[in-house]
């Protein structure tokens, strides 16, 4: 928590400097933003290893012995953390074409930024279930290096239920109080393209409000499986999953009537049908039988 809560301060003030050129700093708009976030980044990054290399942590975890080279524990790390990353990657591959597409449809400076607008509204419940999903992972690995199955699969299902209900009372604002969202991103130098976004904008969080239940178990037992060990199955459907269900048709109905609504509708049964996908696999109970330990 206190590192998020760093670079979220460390992000709110370099946006004031940077963006609008407070307190002497050049003002350098949208290129002030990129500048901001990774400036941010790097202060969270700085207080994580003050935390990590802290006197009492250092002595309660043994850190410095740890650096010595160990090429068992390495190849175990490129064993199961490259696939884990991939899937990061080859989703956010997915969503950036999913993205251009959209741009290039008949009213792509509109769709373009409902969707946008979408997503980031859309992150108030991805994020928080993100994290509750680390903490699944975390869990399934350290029960089954236990040789306790049975306490992984109910550390999943007890996240996986903390996760719907967070998820389906922010989902619920979603559709219940769009407009409130919205005034957070108006645009007063472009008002038309602005009366076009308040259009958009609600029917696509409707959209977000229904996928994101579903997205609660892509998150949580993707992440359990991880845990697990089961990082090349989880990159498998990341790599096959979102470009025939998301990304082609997104492209095939670019130049559709009301196509902005299609493509999102496309994104939705992708994150359903991907949901489904690790539920089943986590139900299989395959994952049970891994271990990154051994």
């Amino acid at each position: 928590i206190g590192i998020n809560a760093v670079g979220l301060v460390a992000n709110v003030l370099f946006d004031y400097l940077l963006i609008f050129g407070n307190l002497g700093f050049p003002a350098l708009g949208v290129a002030g933003a990129g500048y901001a976030t990774a400036l941010a980044n790097f202060a969270s990054a700085i207080y994580g290893l003050y935390l990590v290399f802290q006197k009492n942590h250092s002595i309660q975890y043994n850190i410095y012995n740890g650096f010595r080279w160990n090429m068992d524990l390495m190849k175990r790390y490129l064993r199961f953390g490259i696939p884990s990353g991939l899937q990061w990657a080859l989703e956010g591959l997915a969503f950036t074409a999913f993205l251009i597409f959209i741009g290039r449809m008949e009213n792509g400076d509109a769709g373009l930024a409902s969707s946008s607008i979408a997503i980031t509204v859309m992150m108030l419940s991805v994020l928080p279930t993100l994290g509750m999903a680390q903490a699944v992972s975390v869990l399934v690995g350290q029960h089954l290096g236990n040789k306790k199955p049975e306490l992984a699969e109910e550390a999943a299902w007890t996240g996986l239920q903390i996760a719907i209900t967070y998820i389906v009372c922010i989902a619920s604002t979603f559709v219940l109080f769009p407009h409130f969202y919205l005034s957070w991103f108006k645009n007063e130098q472009n008002l038309q393209l602005w009366e076009q976004v308040q259009i958009i904008t609600p029917y696509l969080l409707m959209y977000v409000a229904i996928f994101t239940c579903f997205d609660s178990m892509n998150l949580i037992f993707s992440f359990a499986l991880k845990g697990a060990g089961d990082t090349q199955f989880v990159t498998l459907v990341a790599l096959t999953i979102p470009w025939p269900i998301m990304v082609l048709p997104t492209w095939y109905m670019q130049h559709w009537t009301n196509a902005v609504y299609w493509a999102w509708g496309a994104t939705s049964l992708f994150i359903v049908l991907q949901g489904l996908i690790f539920w089943q696999r986590f139900i299989g109970e395959k994952w049970k039988t891994m271990s990154v330990i051994h």
